[in-house]
């Protein structure tokens, strides 16, 4: 099975790095879903592997509700999910920790991120 993200193929028989594909969820979310992972952050951290699957799949909806549906991050993302592919969780906590970083604050503010949706 395969999926587009970024114009980039990939296939299931590739390895996935979680943080890149974090990254990607940001700078699809940043400008809209804030507040939202911000509700999701304290629930998310700790919990069991079934609670936090319901957790990003709130997530992953909430985005669909709110970005186009042919975005490619979404597509993406909802392969990884359909998959169970435990990287989209990964995915997922890494992008609620980075809304908290002091790293990714200083990324916010000396650059200019460009959703991937058009």
């Amino acid at each position: 099975m395969t999926c587009c993200a970024n114009n980039e193929q990939i296939t299931s028989g590739q390895g996935f790095n979680a943080d890149q594909i974090a990254h990607q969820i940001r700078n699809s979310i940043i400008n809209n879903y804030s507040v939202f992972v911000a509700e999701l952050e304290p629930k998310i951290i700790g919990t069991c592997f079934l609670e936090r699957r319901l957790m990003y799949n709130a997530l992953y909806e909430k985005i669909c509700q709110l970005r186009s549906r042919g975005n490619r991050v979404v597509a993406f993302l909802k392969w990884l999910l359909d998959e169970e592919r435990p990287e989209a969780y990964f995915a997922f906590q890494n992008v609620v920790k980075m809304f908290y970083s002091e790293k990714f604050v200083k990324l916010l503010e000396s650059t200019e991120l460009l959703s991937t949706c058009k």
